[in-house]
């Protein structure tokens, strides 16, 4: 695609998704990250969570915590003179499902 072509118009962006896909896989992402490095422009390595859990800044601002072994973003917002209680560790995915279901029945019932 040329760069006169309408970055908004929708009917180039499967085009254009796959020159940058392309372009991208050209180099690692720690190759992307140093170009990158220094500049005005908003570019960030997608990472893993455990990746973003050690990265400098996200270290720094806590903002992944661990609870009873997983990994997890931390309550927000954080003001300086409280700290929040009770951070659980999430449900295992479906641990819901029965109780969800309960309740959607008991309301289409009262409808």
């Amino acid at each position: 695609a040329e760069h006169s072509v309408d970055q908004n118009d929708p009917a180039t962006w499967a085009e254009r998704a796959e020159l940058y896909a392309q372009a991208f896989a050209r180099k690692t992402q720690a190759e992307w990250s140093e170009i990158f490095n220094g500049t005005d422009a908003c570019v960030a390595p997608v990472l893993s969570m455990d990746d973003a859990a050690s990265h400098p800044h996200m270290a720094a601002r806590q903002t992944l915590i661990e609870v009873d072994g997983v990994l997890q973003a931390a309550p927000a917002p954080r003001f300086s003179r409280s700290k929040p209680t009770g951070i659980t560790t999430p449900k295992a995915m479906g641990g819901d499902t029965a109780a969800i279901r309960r309740e959607l029945a008991e309301g289409s019932k009262a409808g």
